[in-house]
């Protein structure tokens, strides 16, 4: 399996689940349930869930008044898109 496809594989699976645990946190917000510490949200994001996260953030507005999220979670999306251009280009020269 070429690189670039695992690295968008784990892009979406992991955005999937990010955006699934940034909607159950706004639900739990507005019932004044037990919430999921910010930092969790944030590695999810970090690793290969920044645009979920971003999709979410914009769906439910949730996270979106915290400058920390809005900050973050766009330019790691950039990132981690940028990363899979890299490798498709990468695996479109090498074969």
């Amino acid at each position: 399996m070429p690189p670039s496809l695992l690295a968008l594989a784990v892009l979406v699976l992991m955005s999937l689940l990010t955006a699934g645990i940034f909607v159950w946190d706004k639900r739990r917000a507005r019932s004044g349930g037990r919430r999921v510490p910010e930092a969790r949200l944030l590695l999810f994001a970090l690793l290969g869930g920044a645009p979920g996260a971003y999709w979410a953030m914009r769906t439910v507005r949730h996270k979106t008044k915290h400058l920390r999220f809005r900050l973050l979670v766009p330019l790691l999306a950039l990132a981690q898109f940028a990363l899979l251009g890299w490798l498709a280009a990468r695996d479109l020269q090498s074969s």
